[in-house]
């Protein structure tokens, strides 16, 4: 909802860089949140805040990505295309978990002092890779204008939330 209305205001292509430097820099700002010890109960809070914003820029990023391989795919290959986006979601999920495998090796006290730390400083640098792989990519595609957002009625973004918190509550 937040970055659909974006991307129709301001564009897909952009949008979605605003979404993967979202996700790197929250990801990279995990492995710098000092310990309880430090800061007390803001640790926590601020490690909660940055996973939401992680989750917030994950779905923008599906979606984004998925309306532009769908808009620039070419006739009859759409679904195709599109469907390559959710491989880079699976990619993605076991490229971090071999990266866990790696640094659970450490020893435990190492590992929980500062190795659970290291691949999520090594993910914000490394979120350049995709970056400037999307960039390059992107500068060939057709442009497309932005079109005007459409607003949703007031009355519906109550059941919106709701539908969407019930499985959380439930």
């Amino acid at each position: 909802m937040i970055f659909g209305s974006l991307g129709d205001k301001f564009g897909r292509k952009r949008t979605l860089m605003w979404t993967l430097n979202l996700m790197g820099v929250a990801t990279f700002l995990v492995g710098l949140i000092p310990g309880y010890a430090s800061i007390g109960f803001a640790a926590p809070a601020i490690l909660v805040g940055l996973r939401l914003l992680q989750g917030l820029s994950a779905g923008g990023e599906q979606a984004g990505s998925n309306s532009l391989s769908l808009e620039h795919a070419p006739a009859g290959k759409r679904g195709l295309y599109t469907s390559w986006t959710m491989q880079g979601t699976s990619l993605g999920t076991l490229l971090a978990s071999m990266a866990f495998i790696v640094i659970a090796g450490m020893p435990q006290d190492a590992m929980l002092a500062w190795g659970w730390r290291i691949p999520f400083l090594v993910a914000g640098p490394l979120m350049l890779v995709p970056c400037s792989f999307a960039m390059a990519c992107m500068r060939q595609m057709p442009s497309l204008k932005p079109r005007r957002p459409t607003r949703t009625p007031k009355s519906l973004w109550l059941p919106s939330f709701a539908a969407t918190g019930l499985p959380c509550f439930g």
